[in-house]
């Protein structure tokens, strides 16, 4: 089981459950268009959940990285995705920080190793 807890400080407890259904909620018309593919790109400590919007953008050699804020995930800028895709050439990338959204939760020291 996962918490959150919000840059309001509001604690509420999640679960990668609804984490995907929510995601699969506000992202379901480029779902169901084919127009984003997920993978989890390993790293470290994990995987990071990432989206390829439009993949068959003509541009490959630049791509529009999406990255969100403290405490969200990629689907955070859903209303954004069609105009980006739409109005450019270029594949749009978004994904989600280590430890947010749908990637890995590895365990983070909760000190500094040296307090200043």
């Amino acid at each position: 089981r996962l918490s959150h807890i919000s840059p309001m400080g509001w604690f509420w407890p999640t679960s990668r459950e609804k984490s995907a259904q929510a995601e699969a909620t506000l992202l379901k018309d480029y779902i169901a268009a084919g127009k984003v593919r997920f993978e989890e790109v390993p790293v470290a400590k994990g995987t990071i959940h990432t989206a390829f919007f439009s993949p068959d953008a003509a541009d490959r050699r630049t791509a529009i990285v999406m990255a969100h804020g403290l405490g969200a995930g990629l689907a955070f800028f859903y209303k954004n995705y069609t105009s980006l895709v739409t109005s450019s050439p270029h594949p749009v990338i978004a994904f989600d920080w280590l430890g947010m959204g749908r990637s890995s939760r590895p365990p983070f020291p909760q000190h500094p190793p040296n307090p200043v």
